[in-house]
């Protein structure tokens, strides 16, 4: 069976999902990426107030390694 790459077409609905934006694609993939990085932030400083300056270097690191790709 060939690989369709439904599994990328989850993730970004599941990014969707988490943050009410389109996940990342390959049009405007910085702005979008730190739009996504920002209501990420957004969620978690409401959840868990102070926390997201632990979550912060964490977001920055993925982002960078390439796991937040585009």
């Amino acid at each position: 069976m060939p690989h369709t790459g439904r599994r990328g077409a989850k993730r970004r609905e599941k990014i969707e999902n988490m943050t009410g934006l389109p996940g990342p694609g390959p049009q405007d993939c910085p702005a979008r990426a730190a739009a996504i990085k920002t209501a990420v932030k957004t969620a978690v400083i409401t959840a868990v107030g102070t926390a997201v300056t632990a979550i912060e270097p964490t977001m920055t690191a993925a982002v960078r390694a390439g796991k937040v790709t585009c």
